[in-house]
């Protein structure tokens, strides 16, 4: 659903910030 691509996409997103 929605919820888990925009979980997985903030995920990534800090991730990626470090």
């Amino acid at each position: 659903s929605e919820e888990v691509i925009e979980h997985t996409l903030a995920l990534f997103l800090e991730l990626a910030s470090g």
